[in-house]
């Protein structure tokens, strides 16, 4: 990814079904959620996330 890049993730909140308890998400939901945490979690990147309908997500990549 280039130093300036931007990548947009969209339904990232995919109906809420990424925010529910583990026991009650399907497979999209579990995934997406599994997908949040490692952006979270990267120290390389930045994120925000938008509640615009299923959910936004823009990605930049630091230094």
């Amino acid at each position: 990814m280039a130093s300036n890049g931007v990548i947009a993730v969209d339904n990232t909140l995919l109906q809420g079904h990424a925010y529910l308890p583990p026991q009650e998400r399907n497979a999209n939901g579990a995934a997406i959620a599994h997908f949040n945490q490692v952006v979270a979690a990267d120290p390389r990147v930045e994120q925000v996330l938008l509640p615009l309908r299923d959910g936004l997500t823009l990605i930049r990549r630091l230094s």
